[in-house]
């Protein structure tokens, strides 16, 4: 029993609003697309076996993912927080065991989500983060603090804050 529960979707399941909580397992790289099983099935198997085929390589490697796709305009609130828009091509977004988010920056191909999944377990890809630009603090007794510096100013054992 907690064999089929723990691979019920598969190597690459189809995530949606309704079954989102059952895909929990982290680092989970989710493909967003238009993703349709009843009047375009063909066109969603074709990006879907691209995301398998990635996928099944680098864990063949030892790499350790969870892959899901998800229909892009029903999931269109999560992307954003990704920082990431649909416009045709699929669009990639991993989120990590410490909820950190992260979005490929670069077309989707399966070469491109290879290196971005091997550039993300070499630890070279930035976290998505809804932030201002970091402001210059060098002359401010107070320091403004944003998404991008708050681990750096707030998190610092050794400041007073």
């Amino acid at each position: 029993k907690s064999f089929v529960s723990a691979n019920a979707h598969g190597l690459c399941g189809h995530r949606t609003g309704g079954n989102s909580d059952e895909f929990d397992k982290k680092p989970l790289v989710v493909v967003y697309y238009d993703v349709d099983y009843v009047k375009n099935v063909k066109g969603t198997n074709y990006w879907r076996n691209r995301v398998m085929k990635v996928g099944k390589k680098l864990l063949d490697a030892g790499s350790k993912f969870y892959f899901a796709v998800s229909n892009a305009d029903e999931m269109r609130g999560e992307m954003e927080e990704f920082g990431l828009q649909y416009s045709g091509s699929p669009v990639v977004g991993v989120k990590d065991q410490k909820g950190q988010k992260f979005a490929m920056a670069d077309t989707f191909s399966m070469e491109t989500f290879e290196k971005f999944l091997n550039d993300f377990n070499d630890g070279k890809v930035e976290p998505y983060l809804k932030s201002e630009a970091v402001p210059d603090n060098s002359q401010n007794a107070v320091k403004v603090v944003v998404a991008k510096n708050f681990d750096e100013i707030v998190n610092d054992e050794e400041r007073d804050v």
